[in-house]
């Protein structure tokens, strides 16, 4: 074959097509273009080369795994491909033509064969393929043909896979069909659960999955594998486990009457004492399990299955509020009101009547009146614990404290449970630490012993829940706000004046003189600073030469003026007299010449030399403490 033109000699066309084929072409190309057989091709630039029966099939495996040990990849966790694996490829008489060059676009590829486009009608049984392509080499498009994997392929349709990446707009992407549902379920599979888009978490949680046969490949603990993974994801190795739960002191509360009676009396009216003195012990992986695993019915009882040590238990919503001695309310009695009246918290400027008078931020516990600061910390502890922030009020809570504040001294109660299901609920859908961990081991106790499966306690590790004993505070008044007149003066304090003739300047002058002093005094005391060292080496070698030290003179015996050092050393140019950036100084350039050996001489001399008074100066003491001691 000529490679400039790209011809193919016609003896090679006239090769017959036998078995005598490859000998004669073996030859032919060794006599003609002096080339020489090494055998059978099975890797080509990357790519490997199988010839078998069936056909002739490229991919690139070795190829990609030398890649992802490259770049440290071989280790990472795996998802599934989107490639459809049962393929089935062949020749298309009455396809379009491909543009060869667009086969590096290939969108799809697969560490086996890939899913590819279908061959050109024109390019034959021995046409060249490109990256993933399978040759047919019985052609026609109705033959059986198979991948490497052994499956049959997927029909020829994917034309367009070969096409090159286009940038789509955001009209093209906002006017996108929604991604097909079998797709999204596929690539949440790889994903975990704290990761997933929060309605479809919903939708999960929402879905019965007990409808289903229970799974075979999860652990025996869980209903399916999806419980298995939320349990794990999110609550197994979670910083807080559980929301922190404590029940109320009493006994401490009577001691501080005084300071916790008022408060006392709004939680008796509301109805709120036997959850306070409510208390059990619980297990955090039990708790866990309870709440990836619960599953809430639609009907009016608010069923509810769960697992538990591996095994189904179910309970009502009624059964729960019986454990806890409250019922369950349809809403409509007289007397009671309910904290999750409105679709959003309500605003935190609202609550500005919960505050002392003063300077505030709405919203914080800071500042809190008494009574309500005290009402704050027992609603934490047993209607709504949470973890993280304390110092802040959020989410429905600050509805719970400003409906205190409305209803107290009216004889109005709270409905409990209404508050305690919305607070479940909530938990649940947007992946929160669990809550109210006593209370649902309280029930489940009782839902395991009621199904036969015995005593649970005995088979947990339990944790305690511990009494609370709520601090007595001082309560700080926060800073006064002005009044009106106040407010006043300041403004007229901040009242524009107009300067005087030439104010600027003046104010200038000033701060030039103010330079001009703080330049001066700094060069005076640089001055002294110099003056009381050559004192002190002065001193120095008048009483080393007391006690026959040897000692060279110096600089020290000879103290420059004040004024002719500031001239050299601290002296005030115009510029600086002025405040203004005087001419900078031209430094010499660094040289890169090597030292001289004349200057490292003179530079170890004068290390020695400061070493030496250094020790000299050790021994002048010594010698002094000495001859004191001995007198």
């Amino acid at each position: 074959m000529n490679p400039l033109s790209g011809r193919v000699p016609e003896a090679i066309s006239r090769i017959p097509r036998d078995g005598t084929a490859a000998a004669a072409s073996r030859k032919l190309m060794t006599d003609r273009f002096e080339m020489s057989m090494m055998g059978e091709m099975k890797f080509f630039l990357g790519f490997e080369i199988k010839q078998l029966r069936e056909g002739t099939f490229i991919n690139q495996a070795k190829y990609l795994q030398d890649m992802l040990k490259r770049f440290k990849m071989t280790e990472l966790k795996g998802v599934a491909t989107p490639m459809v694996t049962k393929c089935h490829l062949a020749l298309d008489p009455n396809g379009k033509e491909v543009d060869q060059k667009l086969r590096r676009h290939c969108r799809r590829v697969h560490t086996g064969t890939a899913v590819v486009p279908a061959l050109p009608a024109s390019a034959g049984r021995h046409a060249a393929v490109g990256v993933g392509y399978v040759v047919d080499p019985q052609g026609g498009a109705g033959g059986s043909h198979r991948s490497s994997s052994g499956k049959r392929a997927i029909p020829n349709d994917f034309e367009a896979e070969i096409l090159p990446m286009k940038k789509s707009s955001r009209r093209e992407r906002n006017s996108a069909p929604a991604e097909p549902r079998a797709n999204l379920i596929r690539r949440l599979r790889g994903m975990p659960i704290g990761k997933w888009p929060d309605n479809e978490y919903a939708r999960l949680r929402q879905t019965n999955i007990y409808t289903s046969p229970k799974a075979t490949n999860c652990s025996a603990l869980f209903w399916s594998k999806y419980q298995e993974k939320t349990f794990d994801d999110l609550y197994a190795n979670a910083t807080y486990k559980v929301a922190p739960m404590h029940h109320i002191n009493f006994a401490h509360m009577d001691k501080h009457a005084n300071y916790f009676a008022e408060a006392r009396d709004i939680c008796e009216q509301f109805g709120l004492l036997p959850l306070m003195k409510f208390h059990h012990p619980y297990c955090v992986d039990v708790i866990g399990q309870f709440f990836a695993t619960v599953y809430v019915d639609n009907d009016d009882a608010k069923t509810m299955t769960w697992m538990t040590e591996g095994r189904m238990l179910h309970g009502t919503w009624d059964q729960f509020a019986a454990c806890l001695g409250y019922p369950v309310l349809t809403g409509n009695e007289d007397g009671y009101f309910r904290a999750h009246n409105t679709p959003k918290p309500v605003e935190k400027a609202l609550l500005a009547d919960l505050y002392l008078e003063g300077e505030v931020v709405y919203g914080s516990q800071k500042f809190l009146r008494p009574v309500y600061d005290i009402l704050l910390r027992i609603y934490r502890e047993v209607l709504n614990p949470k973890v993280g922030c304390v110092d802040q009020i959020y989410g429905y809570l600050g509805n719970l404290l400003l409906l205190s504040h409305q209803h107290r001294d009216t004889g109005m109660q709270l409905d409990v449970m209404d508050f305690l299901w919305n607070e479940f609920w909530a938990c649940i859908i947007a992946r929160k630490a669990p809550v109210f961990a006593p209370y649902f081991m309280f029930f489940i106790c009782s839902r395991w012993d009621s199904a036969g499966y015995g005593i649970l306690t005995d088979e947990v590790n339990l944790l305690p829940h511990k009494a609370k004993d709520l601090r007595v505070k001082t309560h700080d008044n926060p800073p006064r706000l002005p009044n009106d007149e106040e407010s006043a003066q300041e403004d007229s304090d901040m009242e524009y004046a107009p300067p005087a003739d030439n104010g600027w300047v003046a104010r200038i002058e000033a701060k030039l003189a103010k330079m001009f002093c703080l330049k001066t005094d700094i060069n005076r005391r640089q001055y002294q600073a110099h003056r009381e060292r050559k004192m002190d080496r002065r001193n120095t070698k008048l009483i080393m030469r007391k006690l026959d030290i040897p000692v060279e003179s110096g600089s020290e015996e000879v103290i420059t003026p004040e004024e002719e050092w500031l001239s050299k050393h601290g002296n005030v140019t115009e510029f600086e007299q002025l405040g203004l950036p005087g001419p900078s100084r031209r430094r010499r350039p660094p040289s890169d010449d090597v030292e001289s050996p004349s200057l490292k001489k003179m530079k170890r001399r004068r290390t020695m030399k400061r070493r030496r008074m250094s020790e000299l100066s050790w021994d002048v003491v010594a010698s002094l403490l000495f001859s004191f001691l001995v007198s």
